[in-house]
């Protein structure tokens, strides 16, 4: 069931100038902090919205950073600097609910 909030407030910004980053290795410094610039961002902040919602419905748990983390130790590759365990993709995730819950979606 979907659950709407009432908007409090609209409020108008200034616009900014924004700046559009590319590196060879898509890291760089900002503030004397090394950060990465990555198109997957999206994808992985829209699988794992889905992803927490079917743990709700589901399985009646939260999805949990660490459970996230457990998921690609066993069925990612072996950790590397470069990509971590892998790529999340909803298959993956499949896997994980099939063997980790014996849950076939």
């Amino acid at each position: 069931m979907t659950k709407f909030v009432k908007v409090k407030k609209i409020q108008k910004y200034t616009k900014e100038k924004v700046y559009d980053i590319t590196t060879l290795t898509h890291n760089f410094l900002a503030n004397g902090i090394v950060v990465h610039n990555s198109m997957a961002t999206p994808h992985v902040a829209g699988l794992i919205t889905l992803a927490k919602q079917l743990y709700r419905d589901v399985l009646h748990k939260n999805l949990t950073v660490d459970e996230v983390k457990r998921m690609m130790e066993a069925l990612g590759h072996v950790k590397t600097n470069d990509d971590g365990w892998g790529f999340i993709s909803w298959s993956l995730f499949e896997r994980w609910l099939s063997t980790e819950y014996g849950v076939e979606i």
